[in-house]
């Protein structure tokens, strides 16, 4: 079940953009040059619907760790570097259910709401 999709930016030298897509157990980027290809992904525990584009070959995402709470992460599609990431921890709340609602990410920041309940 796809949880949520999105349109990566399109690359300068490129007619056609990337697409990213998360279910509730894996993030894809998937490559729309002639067919559907899966070029990166992972599995992880998504726990909200919205995926935050970081350029054309890169998302971002909430993903929850049994450890620590709950991880905004990345995926990216590219060869040279590391394929995914954490980019920030925020630990849980016991007493309170939260999961957190990721806005957006910018160079400088990311843009993130709790959700309670």
């Amino acid at each position: 079940q796809i949880l949520s999709l999105v349109e990566l930016p399109k690359r300068v030298y490129d007619d056609r953009a990337n697409i990213a897509v998360a279910t509730q157990e894996r993030v894809m980027i998937l490559s729309t040059d002639k067919s559907l290809t899966i070029i990166a992904e992972i599995d992880a525990c998504v726990t909200c619907t919205s995926l935050s584009p970081i350029g054309s070959h890169c998302v971002g995402f909430c993903a929850s760790s049994s450890s620590s709470g709950f991880q905004i992460m990345y995926l990216s599609c590219l060869k040279s570097e590391g394929r995914y990431g954490i980019i920030s921890k925020m630990p849980s709340h016991h007493r309170v259910k939260t999961r957190p609602l990721l806005l957006g990410l910018r160079p400088d920041r990311f843009s993130c709401h709790l959700v309670h309940g």
